[in-house]
Parts: C-alpha cells; structure tokens; sequence
C-alpha cells in the first residue's frame, strides 16, 4: 500500500490501487479490528460501490499526539449492481394526533426504511441505514411526511388530512439505480354504532326498537356496539376503554357503559364517540324508539335435562333440571337457566308449570321436575 497525497499522479494512483484490491463482501472497519498478526484488517461494506479511493487513513501517533498521517488508495471490486429494493418496517402510517395511532389499531406512526442491493452474480446486500451509496428523496406527499437521510427513517406529520394519498418516496443506489416505495397514511373515518336486543334475536341481527317483554312489564335493553373505520377500509371493535355512548334524552332511555336501558315510551338519539378531547371522532346519531307495544309469545318449548328432548328420567324424590325455550314475535328468544339469569323474574312471570301425571312427576312451578314413583315416560309441560 502506498500513502497518499492530493499531488499523487495518476500513474502512481494505478499502481496503489492495484496493489489494494478488495472484493469481499464485510464491512470496512475504521481500522480499529486487528488481524492475527496484530495488523490492521480492512473489508468491504455492504452496499459499497466498485471504484478506487482513499478509503483507509493512516496516522503515525507519538507520546505528544499525532506526528503525521496519509491515505491509502484501495481499488473495491464488485459484481455490477442489476436492482435496488425497498422495504419498510411498517406497511402504513398514521399521524401521531390521529385516532389511528391509537388503540385498538395502534398503526405506526414512524418506520425505517430498507435497501437491498441484487447483484450480478445473484448476491443480495441489505445497505445499513446512513450509507452514502444510498440517497433519500420524496416524490410525492412532502407535506405528509418527513424523512431522515441519515437513519432511513420515514415519519407521519400531525395533520395530515383525511383519506390523503399515498406517499411515495425514491432511494437512488450508487447515483445510477433507483427504486420507489408507495407508504399509504390513513386516518380514522368514520364510527359505526348498532344495538343489539337482549334478550338477543334468534339470527343475531341488531334493532332500533325496544318494546316490554310479554304480559311481564320488563323492558327490553339494549347493547350497545361501537366500530371504528379507517380510511382504507379497515375496521376494528372499540371497547368502552376507547370510547363512549350518549342518548339524546336519557329520561327515555339511559346509558349506563353499552348498555341502553328504556325508562318511558318515546325516541331517543344513541350515538358511540371514539377518542376523548381534541382526538374525538363521534359517528351519525341512531333513532331508538321505545315502543309501547309489547312482544307476543310466538311458542313455548320445554327441554329435559338441559337437552333438546321432552324425556324426563330421575331416580325417585331426585330432581332434574328443564329449560323453557320462548320465541317472542319480534324474532326475541329467551331460554330459562344460567345464562338468562338477570331475566328469571320475568321467565316465572310469563312461565307455568304443571305435570300430566302428578303421581309420577311434580312440578311446584318451578322448571324443576320431582320424580315421585316411575317417572321413565311422564311428561313435564310448561
């Protein structure tokens, strides 16, 4: 290796370059490693580009500090560069003051970019975030984002509009090859909100109308369910501990969480709100009507030992369990037992019991069958 000045010649530049030629791919280390023999060791790094310069500095170093220094010129030879590819941590951004970037989508507000490099030969080489073989820029969108030359780092601007378009940012690998990278920034659109009867319909479909249950007077409730969309059509359930519903006239009907619970016959607006203070996106207002009409009893089933089956089979003075199925004309059902616990008032209220065959099985109203002789066969009717 020959040390080098500004005044070299050509000449003697050609034969320094000759003499360090490397072709490795590692990385260039500012000759802190030491070899085996207790030299400095110089290798290649990532995404280094094919040419001669001064790439390793020498320095002679006295008690006193540093005497004198120079240069090496070391000729890097490499396969041709064929295509440069960008990934990025994060396949979209959301503005830090946008729902977005909050629970429960939680999208990311900064990611680092990344450049592979595929060679003639095949060999791909990731180039570490800060090397200037790599250069930054951003076609389109600099008003939504910013980007860090040195750290590859592509972060969202507050503000940024709603449903703005993608950015597109270029990396130019070596000054010749170049790649773009499309980073879509969404925002939080829209709030959706459905109520659902409890007790629930048999297809699991959402209402806008409450109305008593039977003869009983008990009111239906209704829960409350509140979704939030993004701007690419993405959507996610919002829990209670990300937003809030409110009723235009809790004298009609209240909030309590998501529940809805009727006080009086008239209408209410139930609307759920995603966020809390300047983050606060609230959706379209739903009509609840609080009905005077009551439901109707459509059918009345009842099932023995917890099964879909009318045999009751007990040993004697033992008790087993039923459960009463009712169908309601607006699609309602209710089942007696565990499950319907909070509505068992109401349950005994529209639910009678007794037993065509006394002697066999008792019923003291109650869904609770006594055996009190044979009772393989005997029928328990609500």
């Amino acid at each position: 290796m020959v040390a080098a000045d500004k005044n070299i010649s050509r000449e003697a530049r050609a034969r320094a370059c000759k003499r360090t030629r490397l072709s490795t791919f590692s990385y260039l280390s500012p000759l802190t490693a030491q070899g085996f023999d207790g030299l400095p060791v110089a290798t290649v790094a990532p995404g280094a580009i094919s040419g001669c310069e001064k790439l390793v500095r020498i320095a002679w170093r006295g008690c006193d500090g540093e005497i004198a220094a120079g240069y090496v010129y070391v000729q890097v030879d490499l396969p041709a560069p064929s295509a440069v590819m960008i990934t990025a941590e994060s396949s979209k951004l959301a503005a830090p003051s946008d729902l977005a970037s909050a629970a429960p989508f939680y999208v990311a507000t900064t990611t680092t970019l990344y450049v592979d490099v595929r060679y003639a030969d095949g060999r791909v080489d990731r180039i570490p975030a800060g090397s200037s073989s790599v250069s930054w820029s951003i076609v389109n969108g600099s008003n939504l984002v910013s980007l860090d030359n040195h750290t590859a780092t592509l972060a969202a601007l507050p503000g940024a509009p709603l449903g703005a378009g993608p950015v597109v940012v270029r990396a130019r690998y070596a000054g010749v090859l170049a790649e773009e990278l499309a980073m879509p920034i969404v925002s939080a659109q829209e709030v959706r909100m459905a109520m659902f009867p409890v007790p629930a319909r048999m297809d699991g479909g959402s209402v806008s109308t409450l109305r008593t249950i039977g003869c009983s007077g008990a009111w239906q409730t209704g829960t409350l369910s509140m979704t939030g969309v993004l701007s690419d059509g993405s959507s996610r359930e919002l829990t209670l501990a990300e937003g809030a519903f409110f009723s235009s006239a809790p004298g009609v009907a209240s909030v309590n969480g998501s529940r809805l619970s009727p006080r009086t016959v008239g209408a209410t607006n139930v609307r759920g709100c995603w966020g809390s203070g300047p983050r606060t996106l609230c959706g379209a207002s739903n009509r609840v009507q609080i009905d005077s009409a009551s439901t109707s009893v459509t059918s009345l089933t009842l099932h023995a030992d917890f099964l879909v089956s009318s045999t009751f089979s007990a040993m004697k003075d033992r008790s087993r369990p039923t459960r009463v199925h009712l169908r309601f004309d607006d699609e309602t059902e209710m089942l007696s037992g565990g499950d319907q616990g909070p509505w068992s008032g109401v349950m005994q209220s529209l639910v009678g019991y007794s037993s065509d065959e006394p002697l066999a099985i008792d019923s003291v109203g109650s869904p609770l069958g006594s055996c009190v002789n044979n009772c393989t066969g005997a029928l328990l009717t609500g």
